[in-house]
């Protein structure tokens, strides 16, 4: 049997849906008494980790700005390969190329992509002999 996992962000509320405390049409009602839920000790709720990503991202995420020497120039520097650690020469010139200096400006902080997706959910096809252990074994090979 083929079978996938599909994932997609966490929407505001989710938990509500996973712990099955609404009402949901498309779920078979006779088979909830099998349910069985977990999650992770410090979960609380899909909001409190979107907020919680939200404050890690701006905490480590800053606002770049080029650096300048006293007549107001900005400050260049020679331009490396990442990998090999080589200059990166213009082959028209011959020259070494330069790219602009930057810093960090700690007092700007980046805001978080609206587009972004940090808490994520899936859903997982299982069998009667599924357990949950196996489960928690996904889960923490996901992560």
């Amino acid at each position: 049997m083929k079978t996938s996992i599909h994932i997609c962000a966490a929407k505001y509320g989710a938990e509500k849906h996973n712990r099955r405390e609404k009402e949901m049409k498309h779920v078979h009602s006779e088979y909830s008494h099998l349910n069985k839920c977990w999650e992770a000790e410090d979960f609380k709720s899909v909001a409190d980790e979107i907020r919680k990503a939200k404050e890690r991202y701006s905490s480590h995420h800053f606002c770049r700005k080029a650096k300048l020497d006293k007549n107001g120039k900005q400050l260049t520097m020679p331009a490396y390969d990442k990998r090999t650690g080589n200059p990166i020469v213009d082959p028209r010139t011959g020259l070494q190329k330069v790219i602009p200096e930057w810093e960090l400006d700690l007092s700007k902080p980046k805001k978080m992509p609206k587009n972004s997706e940090p808490i994520r959910e899936g859903v997982a096809v299982i069998t009667e002999t599924t357990t949950m252990e196996q489960m928690k074994t996904l889960a923490h090979q996901i992560e």
